[in-house]
């Protein structure tokens, strides 16, 4: 944990605040309207220096560090290993790993360095005109000249932003059920690849791919690569997870009952009427519209990785906190808390959810509950008045007693 304290500090320093968000798709001559109507989750759209100047938020040597750390999850693959072909590693590290590395083809993956790095996680802002609670997480890899995790597709939309270097991407047809994939490794790649469009990655470009689109990127010198991918939760987990919460929320005295049963010819018969009377109970739990907004909105603001709250600060008082906030001059979203709100249908009040936990609030917090959603780090200068007034500072203190927010 030292490195990433040292890593986060010294980020933080040399990216304090960030207050506007770019225009990606500038230099791909269409607007966000655009790319929402005619691309996402359609088709794959290469986006031509679409970060001017663009520079890698890590050196390769960073990266490496924070694979070596026990709660990081990073994974090392390797073409031709030595024991089979796409060969999988998974990590923690250390430095013999590193100095006994081939000069070709292998890829080093390290997932989440947005919720390790502030200034990864403030490049998260660029791609706002997504619902955030859609986010996953940014994954750097770094590759060496022919390094590639393989021909593969994903189930969620992805953006690949090079960072630093080269890289060949080729891209296929959609794939379906059907395609088939190799045995000979644990790692989903393809059986078989045929690519339709090729494209060749420089630093600052970013190419989106659609679920299910294979696609296929070669290292063409040593390079990173930053993936920013989007939670796409399974029918199966959503369904599980709702019927879950719903009867947690049910009493137990609520019971099966058949008082209107009629004889049977055969007692081992379920009938079509107590069927009809199952789908009932079932239509009536799943018809609660708040419900369903309490859940999801507690499910998509789970963390992905357990929470660290070795820091959590106890015993703030109103006045201390506004005294912190005043000696300040930005206020931070922790980087492993999601934040996000639901808007109620029987309350003005909005609903605040961090890291899957509810927050209590009025509607006369409103405006700062939608600050806190849409910003990463915001100004204590410019929002000075709506940050300190008597309601708010009540949610902030909960919110900095939890380490879901923190100052320089």
């Amino acid at each position: 944990m030292a490195l990433i304290f040292y890593m986060l500090q010294k980020h933080q320093e040399q990216y304090p605040h960030k207050d506007d968000t770019m225009n990606i798709f500038k230099n791909a001559g269409i607007t966000t309207e655009q790319f929402l109507k005619e691309y996402w989750q359609k088709k794959p759209l290469f986006i031509p220096n679409a970060f001017e100047d663009f520079q890698p938020v890590l050196s390769a040597d960073e990266l490496a560090g924070l694979s070596c750390e026990e709660n990081i999850e990073s994974r090392l693959i390797f073409e031709n290993g030595p024991n089979h072909p796409w060969e999988l590693h998974n990590g923690p590290f250390n430095d013999d790993t590193f100095a006994n590395l081939p000069a070709k083809g292998w890829t080093l993956l390290v997932q989440a360095v947005d919720q390790v790095i502030p200034e990864a996680s403030h490049l998260l802002n660029d791609f706002n005109f997504i619902p955030n609670w859609r986010l996953d997480d940014l994954m750097i890899s770094f590759a060496v000249p022919g390094g590639s995790v393989g021909p593969h597709y994903d189930q969620y939309d992805v953006f690949l932003i090079q960072a630093e270097g080269e890289r060949i991407w080729q891209i296929g047809e959609p794939c379906t059920k059907e395609t088939e994939f190799r045995t000979d490794t644990p790692l989903h790649i393809l059986a078989e690849f045929d690519h339709t469009q090729e494209f060749h990655t420089k630093p600052g470009d970013i190419l989106y791919i659609p679920p299910r689109v294979p696609h296929f990127g070669v290292a063409a010198t040593p390079c990173q690569t930053y993936s920013v991918g989007f939670r796409a939760p399974s029918y199966g987990e959503i369904v599980e997870g709702f019927a879950g919460y719903i009867a947690d929320k049910l009493s137990p005295d609520l019971r099966f009952t058949d008082s209107n049963s009629e004889s049977l010819d055969n007692p081992g018969l379920i009938s079509d009427a107590t069927i009809n009377q199952l789908q009932s109970i079932i239509q009536h739990a799943v018809q609660d519209k708040e419900s369903i907004k309490e859940w999801f909105a507690g499910f998509m603001s789970q963390p992905k990785y357990e929470e660290n709250n070795d820091e959590i600060t106890f015993g703030i008082s109103p006045e201390e906190m506004s005294a912190i906030i005043e000696s300040s001059d930005t206020l931070y979203r922790n980087e492993q808390a999601r934040f996000l709100y639901v808007q109620n249908d029987d309350s003005p009040a909005l609903s605040l959810f961090v890291n899957g936990h509810p927050v209590n609030s009025e509607s006369s917090s409103n405006e700062l509950i939608m600050l806190l959603c849409q910003e990463r780090c915001i100004s204590i200068e410019k929002h000075n008045k709506l940050l300190l007034s008597k309601e708010n500072i009540k949610i902030i203190k909960h919110l900095y007693e939890q380490d879901w927010l923190y100052v320089e």
